[in-house]
């Protein structure tokens, strides 16, 4: 393609949009889905609520003891995954079957989601070498404006005057803390079977008479 037209460079930029936006939807449903599995973990195995269920007999007085019990209810719940798009709660016991098999599922298709993007940004670029310097302007500053999480510069300060110029200067741990999030899933499913050891091996199990492990 030796010129590429405006109606087709809107067209990749849109397109190029629309698969960004996906992207970050998906990035942030493994996010959450990451967190609270680590959350509910968390709550069941190392909480302080935990230590209510450990108590031989309620405390005194009557007021303290019936605070102890609505504190264990909500304990309790707290061990529930709720998914309400399919209408089921899962509790974080299962969670190292199911629970990996739904984060599996996520990260996947976040990785397909992120290849029709990078593919779609590098065909938009590589036609826009061939066109004409306003297409080229249009395509380049219709993809920056509209991505978030990668930086266009070296720099990660803000322009705070008319002759900023860019360099080397970066915030600390800003970039790092982004590309974690890549590593959520992983690190969720290490700390589901953690925690389902430390109850196998050493940690007190709320669930049994005797609460051993």
């Amino acid at each position: 393609m030796e010129n590429m037209s405006d109606r087709f460079a809107t067209l990749l930029v849109d397109a190029c949009r629309d698969s960004m936006r996906r992207c970050r939807w998906i990035l942030s449903a493994v996010s959450i889905a990451s967190l609270a599995v680590f959350v509910t973990c968390w709550n069941v195995y190392f909480s302080w609520l935990r230590s209510i269920v450990m108590k031989n007999e309620w405390g005194k007085p009557e007021t303290v003891a019936e605070s102890q019990k609505r504190l264990l209810d909500m304990w309790v719940d707290s061990g529930y995954l709720s998914v309400p798009i399919i209408g089921v709660k899962l509790h974080i016991s299962d969670a190292a079957f199911l629970g990996s098999i739904a984060l599996a599922i996520l990260t996947l298709w976040l990785f397909y989601a992120m290849r029709r993007q990078n593919h779609l940004i590098g065909r938009s670029l590589r036609m826009a070498t061939r066109s004409s310097e306003d297409v080229r302007l249009f395509i380049y500053y219709g993809l920056t404006s509209y991505n978030i999480f990668t930086t266009i510069t070296t720099s990660d300060f803000a322009i705070s005057t008319i002759d900023y110029k860019d360099d080397q200067s970066k915030v600390f741990g800003v970039r790092a803390a982004f590309n974690g999030l890549f590593y959520l899933p992983a690190l969720s499913i290490l700390f589901i079977i953690f925690c389902d050891v430390c109850s196998v091996t050493w940690l007190a199990s709320a669930f049994r008479s005797d609460h051993s492990p």
